[in-house]
C-alpha cells in the first residue's frame, strides 16, 4: 500500500510538471505573438508616418503630417517639397518668384501646396487643385470616419452653415468617403469655381480644392482630386 501512494504520488508530480511546462510554453509562445504583433503594427505606423522617404511622385505635409501621390501631369509646389527650375520654366514663372507665391499663399492665405497641371502659365491656369491644412487649432477628433452619424451630421452642418454665411447663399453637399477618410464635398464660387473637399485628421481641418477659372469642375476633374484624396497617408 505505501508503495503503492509512492507511485501514485510521483506520476502526479510529474504530471503537474508537464502541465507547468507545457503552460510556461503556451505562456511564452503568446508573448512572442505580441509581441510580432505589436512589432508588424508598429512598423506599419511607422511606414505610414514617414514623410522623410519619400517615392516617386510622392510629396509631404509636414502640418498633417502625411503624405500624398500625384500623377505625372502635374507639378507640386510646396515649401515641403523640392521643386526646379524646369518646373517653373513650364508654368512661366521664376524660381524666386514662385518661392515668394508660396511664402505668401501660405502665410496669409495658409495653403499648403499647389498642384498645377504641367505646361500651363500659374498666372493663367484654368484648373488647379490646392491643399490647406488648418493646424493652429485641434478640433479634437482624429478622423471624420471614427464619428457616429450623428456627430459627422453636427459638424457637417456646421461647417456648411459658416460657409454659407460668409458667401450669403445656400449649397449643397455631399460625402466622399473611402477605407479611412470621410469628406465633405461641397461646391461654390468665390473668386472662381471651387470644389472644396474637406476633412478632420490628427485634429486638423484639411482642404482639398479643385478651382476652375471657366467654369464648375469636370467629372474628369474631380475624378483626379479624388486619386489624390485616395493615396494620402497620415
Amino acid at each position: 500500500m505505501k508503495k503503492f501512494f509512492t507511485i501514485f504520488v510521483v506520476a502526479l508530480l510529474v504530471t503537474l510538471l508537464l502541465c507547468g511546462c507545457q503552460s510556461n510554453e503556451n505562456t511564452q509562445s503568446e508573448i512572442a505573438t505580441d509581441n510580432i504583433e505589436s512589432t508588424t503594427v508598429q512598423n506599419q505606423a511607422e511606414e505610414v508616418l514617414d514623410i522623410e522617404n519619400l517615392k516617386e511622385n510622392e510629396f509631404r505635409i509636414s502640418d498633417l503630417p502625411g503624405k500624398i501621390t500625384v500623377s505625372d501631369s502635374y507639378n507640386v509646389y510646396s515649401l515641403d517639397n523640392e521643386y526646379t527650375d524646369e518646373m517653373c520654366a513650364e508654368q512661366s514663372v521664376e524660381p524666386d518668384r514662385m518661392k515668394l507665391y508660396l511664402d505668401t499663399q501660405k502665410e496669409y492665405g495658409g495653403i499648403n501646396m499647389f498642384i498645377i497641371p504641367k505646361s500651363n502659365p500659374i498666372a493663367t491656369t484654368d484648373f488647379q487643385i490646392q491643399i490647406k491644412v488648418k493646424s493652429e487649432k485641434d478640433y479634437g477628433i482624429d478622423n471624420f470616419a471614427e464619428l457616429s452619424s450623428s456627430d459627422f451630421s453636427m459638424y457637417k452642418e456646421a461647417l456648411m452653415q459658416s460657409f454659407e454665411t460668409s458667401l450669403n447663399t445656400e449649397l449643397t453637399s455631399t460625402v466622399y468617403e473611402n477605407k479611412s477618410k470621410k469628406w465633405i464635398v461641397f461646391d461654390c464660387y468665390m473668386t472662381d469655381h471651387q470644389t472644396r473637399y474637406a476633412t478632420i485628421l490628427n485634429g486638423k481641418m484639411i482642404y482639398v480644392i479643385g478651382k476652375s477659372t471657366i467654369g464648375p469642375l469636370t467629372d474628369t476633374q474631380k475624378n483626379e482630386i479624388t486619386q489624390i484624396i485616395d493615396s494620402l497617408k497620415f
